[in-house]
């Protein structure tokens, strides 16, 4: 999330607090910044650096629950977009975002992105590492 003001906290508890109908089971805003926020020497993947807050949430239950469950989830996201930032954290996205390369794109920004599918050309040309949060190699 880019920013945290009070309307989006106001607006979170009202799709999500005690009084709401159909809220996930679990929402957590956690404030980043400080070490979080350094690049450090050599360049990694993290790609959340400049973000104050990370919005995480989630819903239980069994598979006939689903479409319910997906639309809790969804409807907390769409509320909060007014505040959210440019990029996801990668460890975040459902199974089927970690493997669409426009959604991971998007995660890790353009920079990063690019840069990790250029690793991933000179280290896995073949795409044998691919069953995880993928990198289509550059090329």
């Amino acid at each position: 999330m880019a920013e945290l003001p009070p309307e989006a906290l106001h607006r979170l508890i009202e799709v999500a607090g005690p009084d709401a109908d159909d809220a996930p089971s679990v929402i957590e805003i956690r404030q980043l910044g400080g070490a979080l926020d350094r690049e450090p020497e050599v360049p990694n993947s993290v790609p959340t650096r400049g973000v104050p807050f990370e919005l995480f949430t989630a819903s239980f239950g069994g598979p006939d629950e689903e479409g319910q469950l997906d639309s809790a989830l969804d409807h907390v996201i769409e509320v909060l977009r007014p505040w959210s930032g440019p990029r996801r954290m990668p460890n975040f996205l459902t199974p089927t975002e970690a493997t669409a390369p426009d959604e991971l794109r998007v995660a890790y920004g353009p920079d990063r992105y690019d840069r990790l599918a250029r690793i991933k050309q000179a280290d896995d040309p073949l795409d044998l590492f691919r069953m995880n949060h993928n990198i289509v190699p550059a090329g």
